[in-house]
């Protein structure tokens, strides 16, 4: 009887976190016009003021909020987002030189260490294999 009961309080426990909503969902719309700016500059050096004032908020708050929606900082976005088109680009059948290039990373060497890391490949590795399948 004691495990049915405690079974009980915790499935009401979860029940209950079920219908209520995120804490950090209200802010997900926001951060929307944020990553469409991310994604359309790339190549830029962007600061923590730039994005914080698009989205309307001070660079601290900014900060905060977002890491509290996407569980990343706004530098780990954009090296997401960098290194997701990078796929894209040498997919296609660009150079990594290129690539990092157009992705605003330094060098190819920037590049590799970065998609290593990432995807356990390197760029050129990647794209040989892209293009032999």
């Amino acid at each position: 009887m004691a495990f049915d009961s405690l079974l009980s309080q915790l499935l009401d426990a979860f029940a209950l976190q079920a219908r209520r909503p995120p804490a950090a969902n209200h802010a997900a719309p926001r951060f929307a016009s944020v990553i469409d700016y991310l994604r359309a500059n790339l190549e830029r050096t962007l600061t923590l003021e730039e994005l914080a004032a698009v989205a309307g908020l001070s660079p601290f708050h900014f900060l905060r909020s977002f890491r509290a929606v996407h569980h990343a900082t706004p530098q780990q976005m954009l090296m997401a987002l960098r290194l997701f088109e990078a796929k894209r680009l040498l997919a296609g059948g660009e150079a990594p030189a290129r690539v990092a290039a157009s992705v605003g990373l330094s060098d190819q060497a920037h590049l590799t260490r970065a998609f290593a890391r990432r995807y356990g490949v390197t760029p050129a590795r990647y794209r040989l294999q892209v293009r032999s399948a």
